[in-house]
């Protein structure tokens, strides 16, 4: 199985964001967010040897948005997608949408990525994943994956 991480990190003057009036656009560099040691993978969680990395992504909550992640996947014949994350409400989402609207078998690997909130957590399960990918656990990941 093919292991794919996404990272999101800028250079020091957001340049690549514009001039955002609004929305993350704009928060992100208000904030100061993602840059340096912040925007690296948490530790256990690193790349390894011979997996993936979308480290060119411009700032949109997709992981598909302005990548190269959906040639990837198509080029190694890769359909079937299991998606953790954070946060559920905004990147996991977008990116889950995303898949299903490219035509992926997108499963969420729900137990496995965080919401701001556990009220996030509860509507994602409910009113988003019904309709663009498979609710799993952990536990149906491992043991059925």
């Amino acid at each position: 199985m093919d292991v794919i991480h996404v990272s999101l990190r800028f250079e020091p003057t957001f340049k690549v964001l514009g001039e955002g009036k609004y929305s993350l656009r704009k928060l992100i560099p208000v904030y100061g967010s993602f840059l340096g040691e912040q925007a690296d993978f948490f530790p256990g969680f690193e790349p390894q040897d011979g997996e993936f990395v979308v480290g060119e992504r411009p700032g949109g909550s997709s992981a598909f948005a302005g990548t190269t992640l959906d040639s990837y996947l198509r080029n190694n014949r890769i359909f079937d997608t299991y998606v953790t994350g954070f946060a559920l409400r905004q990147c996991v989402e977008s990116t889950v949408r995303n898949a299903h609207d490219l035509g992926y078998h997108t499963n969420v690997i729900c137990d496995a990525s965080a919401a701001f909130t556990s009220d996030q957590q509860i509507a994602f399960l409910s009113d988003i994943a019904p309709f663009y990918a498979n609710a799993i656990t952990t536990q149906d990941f491992l043991t059925h994956a």
